[in-house]
């Protein structure tokens, strides 16, 4: 079963965009109905140079790939929403803030994220492998808690708490080999013209884990990458990987309409 909500028809009917068609869970163009899935380097920063400060960039990420040596167990992160995205250009990016576990087919194995964008602002959604997808509404400001569980028998479980309005949506599937990576902050859901929204605040991630740990403590270490989808400038930043342990980051957004 796939939940979209009328407020959310409504945004994709504005944007012009086709009615929601049927995909599957596990497919990256699933995780909103009616929204055109980006086409990018995948989940690396393979051939983007790094920024002046030495931070990889990307053309899907902003935020941090996390590769634990025991593999993806679980990953949690609890954050707020800005409360205003200015929309200064319709056809700009869309990002999806939260959590996601890519599978080894190039598609997504779990996710559990909040989407912002032009149309789509507060717009949470969940998927995960042969499980269903769903999506319903947070509002801007609501503070959001985001999980995903996978057990050593492949049953897979992700799930988006609005903890302002006390809505949950979960998706249940079964992976068929152990994942091993998360991607923790933001990612791109379409890439548009490469513009973004304008945050009104950066995002600050608390309670964040990856497999019971505080998420700048997995082994090897997180690897922070800027996302960057046009022209030089970096359009959101993660904060550094903290030496000691923390389990907290924040994002902070450029907007470049």
């Amino acid at each position: 079963m796939r939940i979209a909500s009328a407020s959310f028809v409504g945004a994709v009917a504005a944007m012009g965009l086709a009615s929601a068609p049927s995909l599957a869970a596990h497919s990256r163009a699933s995780k909103l109905p009616g929204v055109a899935p980006a086409r990018g380097t995948g989940h690396t920063a393979t051939g983007l140079h790094p920024l002046a400060s030495g931070m990889p960039r990307s053309s899907t990420v902003g935020g941090y790939i996390v590769t634990p040596a025991e593999g993806i167990t679980s990953a949690s992160s609890t954050f707020k929403l800005p409360s205003k995205a200015t929309c200064t250009d319709s056809n700009g990016a869309a990002v999806l803030l939260g959590l996601d576990v890519p599978g080894s087919g190039g598609g997504d194995d779990a996710w559990a994220q909040v989407a912002i964008g032009c149309g789509v602002n507060g717009v949470m959604t969940v998927g995960s492998p042969s499980g269903t997808v769903a999506n319903a509404d947070a509002s801007l400001g609501d503070r959001v808690e985001t999980r995903i569980v996978e057990t050593p028998g492949g049953a897979t479980i992700a799930t988006v708490d609005d903890l302002t309005k006390g809505q949950v949506i979960t998706s249940n599937g079964t992976i068929n080999s152990a994942d091993s990576q998360v991607i923790l902050g933001s990612e791109i859901l379409s890439t548009g013209d490469g513009t973004l929204e304008k945050f009104s605040s950066p995002v600050a991630f608390s309670g964040v884990e990856v497999g019971g740990l505080d998420w700048s403590q997995t082994s090897p270490a997180p690897s922070p990458f800027a996302l960057v989808l046009t022209g030089s400038k970096p359009q959101i930043v993660p904060s550094k990987v903290p030496a000691k342990a923390s389990s907290t980051f924040t994002l902070t957004e450029n907007a470049t309409s």
